[in-house]
């Protein structure tokens, strides 16, 4: 976004005319003719003015060197806006269904622990048995050894 010219000659006219006028208020102290006056009061809003079309030139002429432009603060916000993530509104029936599922992932997650403990117990169970179970076959092998040992004696 440029400039318009006529806006950039107005200022170098307006820049021009406040630097003759500060010009012949330093003059009006010393004696200057009428002729210098009114030179003066031509010659610098023309230099103003051509020096803001030489300018104006070389900053179109040129687009990578133009000057940056300031962006209003109220843009600046809308960017700053666009730019944070905005949250997801939550209505409260979806936070009521949330909150339902947590609890029963809850519960779900407290009897499977019960099971997993109740399993580790079987186990448990499961290994005595075994071994109760071991001594009994030991205990009738010894017997029925025994026994073989008192039939075949008797023989």
């Amino acid at each position: 976004m440029s400039i318009p010219f006529w806006k950039i000659i107005v200022y170098g006219l307006f820049i021009g005319v406040t630097v003759s006028s500060s010009i012949l208020f330093i003059f009006r102290l010393v004696p200057i003719t009428k002729d210098l006056m009114i030179s003066i009061l031509y010659l610098y809003p023309a230099v103003g003015g051509i020096t803001a079309y030489v300018t104006y030139k070389k900053i179109n002429s040129n687009p990578i060197k133009r000057q940056r432009t300031e962006t209003p603060k109220k843009q600046k916000l809308e960017n700053k806006q666009n730019q944070i993530p905005k949250r997801k509104e939550i209505k409260i029936e979806d936070y009521k269904e949330k909150m339902e599922r947590i609890k029963e992932l809850k519960r779900t997650s407290l009897i499977i622990k019960g099971l997993i403990e109740t399993k580790k117990h079987l186990e448990e169970l499961k290994k005595e048995s075994n071994s109760i179970l071991d001594d009994a076959v030991k205990i009738m092998d010894k017997k029925a050894m025994q026994v073989n040992k008192n039939y075949l004696r008797t023989n």
